[in-house]
């Protein structure tokens, strides 16, 4: 038995191990900046709000998201992270040897030597965390003076470098940061997320070379001169930025001016989504997340995640427009009813009642498969991460047709299901489908090839489209067997108006203008007909199928 257990510990290690080699190591510096009430500090309501904890905590939580990811092994990147502090009123002091196997030591007090610690730490990213408030006190309401004051988030970064030397006039020398390209385009993403996540005001981004001249000119009198005339509204940042062999950036949370914003900054539950702003801003800059705007119209709407959602609880939704909570719901087969839903998951399609026009904006990891569970009767599926045929991307667990009608169905915004002519799943987009039994599918975008068979499983007529149409329409359908095809076109008394003779045709999906019936709304003799319902008939070699439309002059 010892020796059982001692083989499966050494496979277990193994199976880490290589999963460990298989990973692309990345390694992030968070700088949650001050310590010891060093930065700024601020009172609501009785109770002291203080920086240098706020982004502590949103730092903690950030490095702990990332540890979660790396024992989930959601993406291939295994992370590395180190903070410049773990605690509100102590900086660490790394101590360390140098290639030549000297004692060296980083003083994480200073923000030269944050940087050089970053360095020497190899990192990929560097993000240091920051919140602030206007004046000594908070003023309601909310200051909005101009677009760098007030309530809001802002992110820098260094495009500009200097050792400190100064030329004969005096004035320090300066070349363009190499890495300032990249910089930006992190910090972008940092400001993109807080705004979302955060649901701030922008109230500024920039290249900020400024903080670097107030490290090097001691002169107060000197300084303030020279920031009069060439930084206008000089923020002061601290110049760990320009010292950086990576690329990085700052981001002041929330610059708040009045007490709500400050209240928002103490919360559990705005920390959580500060932090988690942060997170998506790093993998969206490794290219291993997406973000979508799923576009509601009033009424119903479906929708899905096209791969594992970042945020899965309902709870940090984004709405673009009118701010408001969301009641997801998803249709349970068993009991034929909705029923509210706490998580997403990758798979599963949802709907959803909008009061008006609105985006969602939601964040996932793509994945181009996945495998469901369905029970007998209309069940709701979700997407891939790239556009497909249903009829090609789903296969059932037992390989046999007859399981699952092939046909897509989503929600008119009335509430009405209504067939998908084009048979697609389009990224984002939720759908019903009908199972004839209990059966498990999987739904690939791998299987789809420029060469493969478009055949659908049985044949079918699709709704028409347009409805209602003046003068012309075009009817689609799915054909599964190959035969000689027609559509009849009958008045509600029976009289027959057009015959359209499709000829012999293979099996496949006939469902975009280029292959669906189309009907110019005149008879056998070439005169329009009247506005009216009229029924419209597939008819193959086995059965006919029938379907309605209005002509609405």
């Amino acid at each position: 038995m010892k020796r059982i257990i001692w083989w499966v510990g050494v496979l277990t290690l193994c199976a880490a191990l290589l999963h460990h080699a298989d990973a692309h190591i990345k390694r992030i510096y968070i700088d949650p900046g001050h310590h010891n009430n060093t930065g700024a500090w601020w009172t609501y309501r009785g109770e002291d709000v203080i920086e240098d904890e706020i982004v502590l905590a949103v730092g903690l939580r950030l490095r702990d998201l990332l540890m979660d990811d790396n024992r989930t092994g959601i993406t291939d990147i295994h992370w590395e992270v180190r903070m410049s502090r773990e605690y509100s009123s102590l900086l660490q002091t790394r101590v360390f040897k140098n290639e030549k196997g000297e004692i060296e030591k980083f003083n994480l007090d200073d923000p030269l030597d944050r940087a050089k610690d970053a360095n020497h730490f190899k990192a990929d990213l560097f993000l240091s965390i920051h919140c602030n408030a206007v004046g000594s006190e908070l003023k309601k309401p909310p200051v909005k003076t101009g677009t760098e004051t007030g309530t809001g988030t802002e992110t820098f970064w260094c495009d500009e470098l200097t050792n400190g030397e100064v030329d004969r006039q005096g004035n320090l020398v300066f070349e363009k940061n190499e890495a300032a390209a990249e910089s930006e385009k992190f910090a972008r993403l940092v400001h993109k997320y807080m705004v979302k996540y955060g649901e701030w005001r922008s109230r500024r981004i920039k290249a900020d070379s400024s903080y670097i001249e107030r490290y090097y000119i001691k002169d107060e009198e000197v300084k303030q001169k020279f920031f009069e005339r060439r930084f206008p509204g000089y923020n002061g940042h601290i110049p760990m930025l320009a010292h950086l062999a990576v690329p990085g950036c700052l981001n002041e949370i929330g610059f708040v001016s009045h007490e709500l914003d400050a209240n928002k900054l103490l919360r559990l539950f705005w920390q959580e989504r500060f932090a988690r702003a942060y997170r998506d801003a790093i993998y969206e800059y490794f290219g291993h997340l997406r973000h979508i705007d799923i576009i509601l119209k009033p009424g119903w709407n479906m929708f899905s995640i096209p791969g594992i959602p970042t945020n899965p609880s309902p709870d940090f939704l984004i709405s673009t427009h009118s701010k408001i909570s969301f009641w997801i719901q998803r249709w349970d087969p068993i009991a034929e009813t909705s029923q509210g839903v706490d998580k997403f998951v990758f798979g599963e399609g949802y709907f959803v009642h909008s009061p008006n026009h609105d985006e969602l904006f939601i964040t996932y990891f793509p994945r181009s498969e996945y495998t469901v569970s369905l029970e007998q009767g209309f069940n709701q599926i979700g997407s891939v991460s790239k556009s497909v045929s249903f009829s090609v991307a789903v296969q059932s667990e037992d390989g046999k047709s007859g399981a699952i009608d092939r046909d897509l169905w989503t929600l008119s915004d009335t509430g009405r299901l209504v067939s998908v002519p084009s048979g697609r799943m389009e990224v984002g987009a939720g759908y019903f489908i009908e199972a004839f039994r209990p059966v498990e599918i999987t739904v690939s975008s791998d299987r789809e090839t420029p060469h493969t068979p478009l055949a659908p499983m049985r044949t079918v007529v699709l709704a028409n489209f347009p409805n209602p149409f003046n003068p012309e329409t075009w009817i689609p359908f799915h054909l599964g067997e190959a035969g000689a095809v027609s559509i009849s076109i009958h008045t509600t008394a029976g009289h027959l108006v057009r015959t359209l003779d499709l000829g012999h045709l293979v099996p496949g999906l006939y469902s975009n203008k280029e292959a669906a019936a189309y009907w110019d709304g005149r008879n056998e003799h070439g005169t329009k007909v009247a506005s009216g319902v009229y029924f419209y008939t597939l008819q193959t070699q086995q059965s006919l199928y029938t379907g309605k439309m209005l002509l609405l002059k």
